[in-house]
């Protein structure tokens, strides 16, 4: 899959959590998110310009998904800049 569509697919299951949260917290929410940041990461490896050029492409969700995605873009980069370790990383993230 190509760096965007993970983008774009993260957008999405990020949507459809947020809507299940009114009316109660899931169980599993802890372990969805971070299969969400490790999502991000993956599609930062394969290429870092797309997903950071991402955050400029218009929205295809509500603003507060593609906040949340956009911020721990910029909060993976910070990381990686500052060379803080993987667990470090996802936490920020």
């Amino acid at each position: 899959m190509h760096p965007i569509e993970i983008i774009t697919d993260v957008q999405d299951r990020l949507a459809t959590l947020f809507q299940s949260i009114p009316g109660s917290i899931p169980d599993t929410l802890e372990e969805e998110i971070l299969a969400l940041v490790n999502d991000v990461d993956q599609a930062y490896e394969q290429n870092q310009s797309a997903v950071v050029a991402s955050i400029f492409f218009p929205a295809e969700v509500n603003y507060c998904e593609k906040h949340s995605v956009d911020c721990a873009i910029i909060c993976g980069c910070i990381a990686r800049a500052m060379e803080f370790d993987e667990e470090k990383r996802q936490l920020l993230m």
